[in-house]
């Protein structure tokens, strides 16, 4: 656990301060992330860690990384961009009644 934490807490630091990250790289897509973003994540692993110290389980630590991962992978979706951004098949919801459907 150590060496994942020491990994994406060195990750978002050096891509705070500008430095490049290779796509190759395990953590590379925190590149997806703005500094805000990054503080934001190293937030919530230095918390999970802290948890995981004290409770002994570090499962909280691995959710947060995974769910990271996969904010990235979304942002990085040129598919869940499209479908964020296209308004033509967007559908209007009415308001909902207060009668009653069922008879």
């Amino acid at each position: 656990m150590t060496r994942v934490v020491v990994e994406v807490i060195n990750v978002a630091y050096q891509l705070s301060q500008g430095k490049e990250i290779g796509d190759n790289y395990e953590y590379g897509w925190m590149k997806a992330f703005d500094t805000s973003e990054l503080n934001e994540l190293v937030a919530e692993v230095t918390n999970a860690c802290s948890v995981g110290y004290v409770s002994g389980d570090w499962n909280e630590l691995d959710v947060v990384i995974h769910e990271w991962h996969e904010s990235a992978i979304a942002i990085n979706s040129p598919e869940l961009e499209k479908a964020f951004s296209d308004s033509k098949d967007e559908v209007l919801l009415t308001p909902p009644t207060t009668e009653s459907v069922i008879a």
